[in-house]
């Protein structure tokens, strides 16, 4: 077998699908073929405009399995899901983007590359907690897919002509101009933006992932949160200052992605972001011009989101509490520490705690 294999893959209802032992018999199931546009996918997969239950899917084969979803909240609003995926062999996926479309994808556990046609010299990367942001249309988009045992997303596809009405019409102007602005967007017809999550969009995308439903109210309640979500990722790249472009080598490329991983690794350990740049050999004005062009944030605030974010899980888990957590992030003062995790999530320690044991949060 070509250990660069090429698929696409397409959604059936079924029909003709054998389930596997044990497995329903009303489940649809990933039919590995050639899929040549981005329309004839979408004309296949979340069955009617509002659908009365999210659609689960199983990918099987010699090349990944796992599991997903698909679902439409809204009309021409496509929305899936995947986690626990496992990739068996490198995978290489294109897709013609034929028709106008809005993207929005969070990655969850994993990674993959992505290089758009006439525009990309080579791939290029998104890890766990990173979002891919565009607008596409006549572009053609190569995805490569390393081995890997656990790949998850969230993603959603908007369709341009139903954009105004999913989020109306200011939001959807200010959504174009946005995106209009992406890498790529004045030369092609596709324009892609990426970059870290924020916390508070990185717990959206999994409480989305972790929900049931399974009654009417349910469903009502998913397709909030679905929005709740896009909501979120939309309202920090707006709130974000676009950084200047930067001229980047691979090497460099490399060594930032070295000093991200480093960062969520050792986060509770590191001292400052000048630390971190001396272990690499890199001034920290040149490695936060180009932190930022890749991750759409410094380094610096980088650190401060992965200690928001270990904070929060600590306080949902009921492991420390708000004092512990403070000093455990770095903060001396804990009434700095509330401050900061306030500002980040909209919540204070002390709600979070309260809204994962069941009781409702008191900001």
């Amino acid at each position: 077998m070509n250990p660069h294999m090429r698929m696409n893959i397409i959604i059936k209802e079924g029909a003709g699908l054998p389930p596997r032992a044990g497995e329903p018999a009303s489940r649809p199931r990933l039919e590995l073929a050639q899929c040549e546009s981005l329309s004839s996918a979408l004309s296949m997969s979340g069955g009617p405009p509002l659908a009365e239950k999210p659609e689960l899917l199983h990918f099987g084969g010699e090349m990944l399995t796992g599991d997903g979803l698909v679902f439409n909240p809204l009309p021409g609003f496509h929305f899936g899901l995947c986690g626990d995926i496992r990739v068996h062999t490198p995978l290489t996926r294109q897709v013609r983007c034929d028709m106008p479309v809005v993207m929005a994808y969070l990655i969850l556990d994993g990674s993959f590359s992505y290089r758009l046609r006439g525009v990309d010299t080579a791939p290029r990367e998104v890890r766990g907690n990173m979002f891919l942001l565009g607008r596409c249309h006549g572009v053609d988009m190569e995805l490569f897919f390393p081995v890997q045992r656990n790949y998850g997303h969230i993603g959603f596809i908007v369709r341009e002509e139903s954009l105004n009405e999913v989020v109306g019409a200011a939001a959807g102007d200010t959504l174009r101009a946005l995106l209009d602005a992406a890498p790529g967007r004045g030369r092609t017809g596709a324009g892609l933006l990426s970059g870290i999550a924020s916390p508070d969009a990185v717990c959206a995308a999994r409480q989305l992932r972790d929900m049931q439903a399974a009654g009417p109210l349910d469903l009502l309640c998913y397709r909030c949160q679905a929005m709740h979500f896009f909501a979120k990722l939309f309202s920090q790249v707006a709130a974000a200052q676009a950084p200047p472009p930067v001229l980047l080598q691979e090497q460099d490329r490399r060594r930032l992605a070295g000093i991200k991983a480093t960062i969520e690794r050792d986060f509770l350990r590191i001292g400052s972001a000048a630390e971190v740049c001396e272990g690499i050999g890199m001034s920290l004005s040149k490695a936060n011009r180009g932190f930022r062009a890749l991750y759409s944030m410094t380094i610096t605030q980088y650190i401060q989101q992965c200690r928001m974010a270990h904070a929060y899980a600590c306080l949902a888990a009921r492991r420390l509490n708000v004092s512990e957590c403070a000093f455990e992030v770095g903060y001396s003062n804990v009434s700095h520490f509330i401050s900061a995790f306030k500002k980040q999530f909209k919540l204070t320690p002390k709600a979070v705690a309260r809204l994962e044991a069941g009781a409702a949060p008191q900001p």
